[in-house]
């Protein structure tokens, strides 16, 4: 396989503006410490897959950046789930613009994947039963109504082990404010 043809994961996130990002990253590192759980920046996954090396997603962000003003996401619950990376959640309304920044990204990419916008922001990642996170869903109080988010980030796993699972190899490559536009 030539050099050219490798393809490396990534994903695209949107993280919150200042004073939320600075709420909920107490919220999650909270959460971390009491269950022993990773902690990890606040964001929502806008797309994850794979581009092909030699080309990185770089220019795609750079555009979507320039083209999109910060957004305004309507908070429609906390959730909780059993896969991973979505133990303790945000829920998000669906948001079009979100959905035409993922078919951007889509289109432009070589190798896109099939990837299914789920606009949340996990609050934790941990493997606990149904009965102790909804414990916490009832504990919790978080007064967002709608988060707004400016600033997009390409991230990519540990460069060593590839593996998403390795949380702390978390990898911020570029990171770019949402400057075009009005406030959608």
């Amino acid at each position: 396989m030539a050099m050219r043809d490798i393809a490396k994961p990534f994903a695209f996130w949107l993280t919150p503006e200042q004073t939320s990002h600075e709420k909920l990253s107490q919220f999650v590192n909270s959460l971390a410490a009491r269950y022993q759980s990773p902690p990890f920046e606040p964001h929502l996954t806008l797309y994850f897959g794979t581009y092909l090396i030699p080309n990185t997603p770089l220019d795609i962000a750079q555009a979507l950046s320039l083209k999109t003003g910060p957004i305004s996401v309507q908070v429609e619950r906390l959730k909780q789930t059993d896969f991973i990376f979505k133990s303790l959640f945000l829920q998000f309304a669906p948001h079009l613009q979100l959905t035409n920044m993922v078919e951007t990204v889509s289109q432009r990419l070589q190798a896109p994947l099939d990837f299914q916008l789920d606009p949340h922001l996990s609050l934790m990642y941990a493997d606990l039963s149904e009965h102790q996170k909804q414990a916490i869903i009832d504990d919790l109080t978080l007064d967002f109504n709608t988060i707004i988010f400016d600033s997009l980030k390409f991230v990519t796993p540990n460069p060593v082990s590839q593996d998403w699972g390795d949380i702390a190899g978390w990898q911020i490559e570029g990171e770019w404010k949402l400057t075009g536009g009005a406030m959608d």
